[in-house]
């Protein structure tokens, strides 16, 4: 209450206690009829303040949630009519203990407070480092350009379209090119061990192939060459020259001139050979180097890899990569292709740049090398954006699809038919003569099955190779053939593929075959 002075009432202790009691009961009645008006029926749980029983006796519990906007005032005005001097002297005895407390502990033992402030800032360290890695958005890896430089010298390139992967350098774009990786690669340098010492490597390889080649070039050329295929040849030039005669029509002389001459031609193509087997090997280096410099390896479904090993003796086999996700730059590629009897043959890429929704080729012989019965294929992208492995099985699904769109222009045409007949001199044998056109095929077998009703029988032939608008001759043996067949079933077949090349054929309407 706010009274003046002149008008002072002097109040003995049990006045203040009736006089705080009769206070809050007013107090408490009034904020029920407020509740009880605004339909109030929240349900809050409270703290419970006690005072120091001496001098003042405990006051009651107050529920400090009642206190709203309307109402807020009530407090200040019980504390007015409470003594402040005796709870401030009980107030400051207590922190006055808790301090001389404190002071004890961190002279008892003065390196506790050390020990909680180093690991509390330890805990602020690991949650840092966790929220870091957290963070979806992380700053990208750094790729050195003199790193780019030698990885577009040692990785073979990938390209937008087939068109462009099947592209060959003449001689003269040849030059440029070894020239150009000449000038590059003599002129960088790295801090990084790991670079230099690619670049060390690739930089000396570099420099004994181009001395390969232009000893190569310098050494004259035998006669014919491009056609010699071994030493000595034929067999006849080995025994005319064993006989002290001179070899088809050339004195021994010349002779042994020309074989000196090709065996130093061909000691420079089985030194270059091997200086290509060790530029390989130091291509095999690049993804170790590259891995420093990328994103954290990953798998997903982003990336589309296909493979095709085509039956055939002239086509490349080709690999194609599609990018799902999002662009890369500066991406390193380890490809390896695991053959039948586990024959491994690893492949590096470099991308310089690899648009989003596109694909990248690559055909052997020109981009790549590879195996024979190819299984599967383990492909690794390193780029500092993103990283993953992709495993790829060409199994007999993928290789049906690919030989069934290969295989589509293949034709088999009966040329001639003959069946056994007996002869002036000698009798002669039933066969059929078959053309087949479309493709150079390899390893593939002609199944050629004889029929009349329910009589058959059945011959094949095997073929590592068979050439388009070629023929073949199918001869099934008088005494396997007891019957004269009016249609005959020509099929070729492919050892790892359950696609099938058929004709069939009235034996009416083949052409008499003449020899």
């Amino acid at each position: 209450m706010n009274l003046q002075k002149e008008n002072e009432i002097n109040l003995d202790k049990d006045d203040v206690i009736r006089i705080s009691e009769e206070y809050i009961a007013t107090a408490d009645a009034n904020n029920t009829a407020q509740n009880h008006q605004n339909n109030t029926t929240d349900k809050i749980t409270v703290n419970v303040w006690e005072l120091p029983s001496e001098p003042i006796p405990p006051a009651p519990n107050i529920d400090y949630t009642q206190f709203n906007n309307n109402n807020r005032s009530i407090l200040p005005d019980i504390m007015r009519n409470i003594p402040i001097l005796p709870l401030a002297i009980i107030g400051g005895s207590i922190v006055a203990v808790l301090f001389f407390v404190a002071v004890f502990a961190l002279v008892a033992n003065p390196d506790r407070n050390k020990i909680a402030i180093d690991n509390s800032s330890e805990t602020n360290i690991q949650t840092d480092n966790s929220s870091k890695e957290k963070k979806p958005a992380q700053k990208l890896k750094e790729f050195p350009s003199e790193l780019r430089v030698v990885a577009k010298y040692l990785g073979d390139g990938l390209h937008t379209s087939y068109e462009a992967a099947a592209k060959q350098m003449n001689a003269e774009d040849l030059m440029v090119y070894l020239h150009t990786w000449d000038i590059e690669l003599h002129k960088i340098s790295s801090k990084n061990p790991d670079i230099n010492y690619l670049i060390s490597e690739a930089t000396k390889n570099f420099d004994e192939m181009k001395n390969i080649k232009e000893v190569y070039d310098s050494l004259p050329k035998p006669d014919g060459w491009g056609q010699l295929k071994v030493f000595g040849t034929s067999f006849l030039d080995g025994f005319l020259l064993g006989s002290g005669l001179p070899p088809t029509g050339k004195s021994i002389s010349t002779y042994t001139q020309e074989r000196d001459k090709e065996i130093a031609v061909q000691n420079t193509v089985e030194a270059m050979s091997k200086a290509l087997e060790k530029h390989y090997g130091i291509c095999r280096l690049l993804p170790k180097v590259a891995q420093n410099f990328s994103a954290k390896v990953t798998k997903n479904n982003r990336f589309t890899v296909d493979f095709f090993e085509p039956p055939s003796t002239t086509v490349s086999d080709s690999l194609t990569i599609y990018n799902g996700g999002q662009d890369l730059h500066n991406c390193t590629l380890e490809v390896k292709i695991i053959g039948e009897d586990a024959n491994v043959v690893t492949n590096v890429f470099f991308v310089e740049e690899w648009k989003r929704n596109t694909w990248l080729y690559a055909l052997s012989n020109i981009s790549f090398i590879t195996t024979t019965k190819v299984e599967r294929l383990e492909v690794t992208i390193l780029s500092p954006e993103y990283s993953t492995t992709i495993e790829y099985n060409y199994n007999q699904k993928e290789r049906d699809k690919d030989y069934a769109a290969f295989l589509k222009d293949v034709r088999l045409i009966a040329v001639g038919y003959r069946f056994r007949k007996e002869g002036v001199f000698k009798d002669w044998e039933t066969l059929i003569q078959l053309c087949m056109t479309g493709a150079n095929l390899a390893n593939c077998k002609l199944v050629v099955t004889f029929k009349n009703g329910n009589q058959n029988y059945s011959c094949a032939v095997d073929y590592t190779s068979w050439d388009h608008n070629t023929n073949a001759i199918v001869k099934p043996g008088n005494n396997n053939l007891t019957f004269k067949p009016n249609k005959i079933i020509a099929e070729i077949r492919f050892p790892r593929s359950s696609i099938v090349v058929q004709e069939t054929f009235d034996v009416q309407n083949i052409p008499e075959y003449h020899w």
